[in-house]
């Protein structure tokens, strides 16, 4: 799998994330390619923000990173965050969610909200191309 972007975490950093150690090759290659493509979700999402010699920066892309793979693992890769609910209504506005499961989801191009979480704490998100400093 050809890509633009170095994965923002190795498989040691996502064996560290789930306290697991993972021996079987085929798993291993298998999360490898989930961690570049969730490198490549992340990389989008922090266009212009992220800076590698930030620390607080590149902890941040790692545990969002890894927390993506871990919820792909539980919930089936293209969930996202709309997992868990059926609709929503506030005042006229409401959504339609597709409610539950390891298919809720076919929109590959997000990230739940816990790994969204890590890259908000710190300001990484980026809108359009526009710092969010």
């Amino acid at each position: 799998m050809a890509s633009l972007y170095e994965p923002y975490a190795a498989l040691s950093d996502y064996e560290e994330y789930i306290g697991e150690t993972i021996t079987d090759t085929d798993e291993q290659n298998r999360i490898t390619l989930l961690l570049l493509r969730a490198s490549e979700i992340v990389n989008q999402l922090t266009y212009m923000n992220y800076d590698s010699d930030d620390e607080d920066h590149v902890e941040a892309v790692k545990l969002s990173t890894c927390s993506q793979v871990q919820f792909w693992e539980e919930y089936g890769y293209g969930a996202d965050s709309i997992i868990g609910f059926e609709s929503v209504k506030i005042g006229s506005f409401s959504i339609k969610g597709k409610g539950t499961g390891s298919n809720a989801s076919s929109n590959p191009y997000t990230l739940h909200t816990g790994a969204m979480n890590y890259l908000e704490r710190i300001l990484l998100l980026s809108r359009t191309g526009v710092k969010l400093r």
